[in-house]
C-alpha cells in the first residue's frame, strides 16, 4: 500500500522492486540455504579469464545434466574440505561437527569455505569454481571435458555438507567454465538454469483505493511487446511512465 501523493513515485519503483524480487527469495534449494550469517553476494562479478579457472579449457553450454547413483569425484572434494579443515580454521571449525564423527564441520565464513574448497581442488590438478548461481553454496569440478559434476557444500543448519548428499548431479559434456552472458541474471540471484527470458514490460494495476493509501500490483511481463511500461485501468485514476 501507498500514500496518495506518493502514488507516483510508487508506479516508477514498482516495477524496478519486483524485478529486483522475480529471481530471489529462497534461490537455492531449501535443503542447502545458506546461514544467516551469510555475507551479500556482490552483483555481476567480472569472471576470471577461463584459463585461470581451468587448464582444459572451456566447457560447453550445450549439456546435459542428471543426477547419476555415484559420483566419480567425491571423493576429491572431501580430502579438499578436510584439507581446509587443517588449514583455515577461520572458515570452518573442524571441533564443532553436527554430529560426532561426521565431518559436516561448522561453517564460519561461507565464502572461505567454498574458495579454499576450490583452491585445493586446483592445486590438486582438478579444474574447480565457484557455482555462478549458488557462489556461496555449491562448486562445480571436472577432471576431463567429458564430464563435470556440481556439489553443494552448505546445509540449512550452517554446517558443511559431506558424503554422497553433497553430489547434486554430473553434466555431460562438461558445463563449465563458460563466458558469462550478459542477459544473465546477477551472479547469485538465485535464478537457476534455465534462466528466464527477459522481461519485456511491466504492468501495473491499481486494486483498491482507500482514504490515504492505495493497493498496487506491478507484474513482469516476459516475452515481445513494448519495452515501455504500462499502465492498467484501476478504480481510480493511474499515472504511468515510459
Amino acid at each position: 500500500m501507498m500514500r496518495r501523493d506518493s502514488l507516483a513515485v510508487g508506479v516508477a519503483l514498482g516495477p524496478a522492486i519486483l524485478f529486483a524480487l522475480s529471481c530471489g527469495g529462497g534461490g537455492g534449494s531449501p535443503s542447502s540455504s545458506t546461514p544467516p550469517s551469510t555475507p551479500p553476494v556482490q552483483s555481476n562479478p567480472t569472471p576470471p579469464p577461463v584459463g585461470a579457472i581451468c587448464s582444459l579449457g572451456k566447457g560447453s553450454v550445450v549439456t546435459e545434466c542428471t543426477r547419476g547413483k555415484t559420483s566419480t569425484l567425491l571423493a576429491d572434494v572431501n580430502t579438499a574440505i578436510e584439507l581446509l579443515a587443517q588449514q583455515n580454521q577461520k572458515a570452518i571449525d573442524p571441533k564443532n561437527e553436527a554430529s560426532p564423527g561426521s565431518g559436516q564441520y561448522r561453517i564460519l565464513d561461507p565464502k572461505a569455505l567454498i574458495d579454499g574448497v576450490v583452491n585445493n581442488l586446483r592445486t590438486a590438478g582438478l579444474c574447480a569454481q565457484a557455482d555462478y548461481d549458488y557462489p556461496l553454496e555449491r562448486i562445480n569440478v571436472k577432471s576431463s571435458n567429458d564430464v563435470s559434476e556440481d556439489f553443494s557444500l552448505v546445509l540449512s543448519t550452517g554446517y558443511v555438507r559431506r558424503g554422497q548428499g553433497s553430489y547434486r548431479q554430473s553434466c555431460s559434456p562438461s558445463a563449465f567454465p563458460i563466458d558469462a552472458d550478459a542477459a544473465w541474471p546477477p551472479s547469485g540471484s538465485g535464478c537457476g538454469k534455465p534462466y528466464p527470458p527477459p522481461i519485456t514490460r511491466f504492468n501495473s494495476k491499481i486494486h483498491l483505493w482507500g482514504p490515504d493509501y492505495v493497493t498496487l500490483d506491478s507484474t513482469a511481463i516476459v516475452g515481445s511487446g513494448s519495452a515501455s511500461g504500462i499502465a492498467e485501468p484501476g478504480s481510480g485514476p493511474v499515472r504511468s511512465r515510459s
